[in-house]
């Protein structure tokens, strides 16, 4: 999820919190409270409003080709690595959305199958793939150009800490230290 996504799911935790917290405050719930009926319906008002707040930011398209994992999966077979490599660039992805303060404004530029390819180049060097795809490899699999992917990867390499997933099996010699130099 983007960050406005996270700000919109927070707000909307925290007035659906608000209004059960107002219809429990009184002593039997239907006097001077919300009624269950009415915390529902805030709720569903709410839901709707986070939607129509992503769509009008257009987030929901930026952000759903690394949620789909057939999409993931069909990208990393074609790279020929492995099923565990789509997880793990599909958190990756993630990743660089939520922490886009970190790596900057030009993250949300850049196309998301750029990221998609960047991070699936990351995940199969961390994971030591038998065949590793350079960025060429994986920029032509995704249907970006070569410098979209480079671009991503040099804005992501400085943050990988905050990207990598702490239950990734990291078996490249060096870490994440050891991943090329954009």
């Amino acid at each position: 999820l983007g960050n406005a996504e996270l700000v919109a799911e927070r707000r909307s935790a925290a007035s659906t919190a608000a209004a059960r917290a107002a219809a429990a405050t009184t002593a039997d719930g239907a006097a001077g409270g919300l009624k269950s009926a009415t915390v529902a319906k805030l709720e569903e008002q709410t839901s709707v409003q986070v939607k129509d707040l992503i769509k009008s930011l257009g987030l929901a398209k930026a952000t759903q080709d690394f949620q789909n994992l057939d999409y993931m999966g069909r990208l990393v077979k074609r790279c020929g690595l492995g099923p565990q490599v789509a997880t793990h660039a599909s958190h990756i992805v993630q990743q660089m959305y939520r922490h886009a303060a970190i790596l900057g404004p030009k993250i949300h530029n850049a196309p998301s199958p750029a990221l998609v390819a960047a991070a699936i180049f990351i995940v199969a060097h961390l994971m030591d793939a038998e065949l590793k795809p350079g960025i060429h490899e994986v920029a032509t699999v995704a249907k970006v150009t070569e410098a979209s992917v480079q671009s991503v990867y040099q804005i992501a390499h400085p943050a990988l800490g905050y990207l990598v997933h702490e239950k990734m099996p990291v078996t490249l010699r060096g870490g994440i230290s050891g991943l090329p130099r954009p």
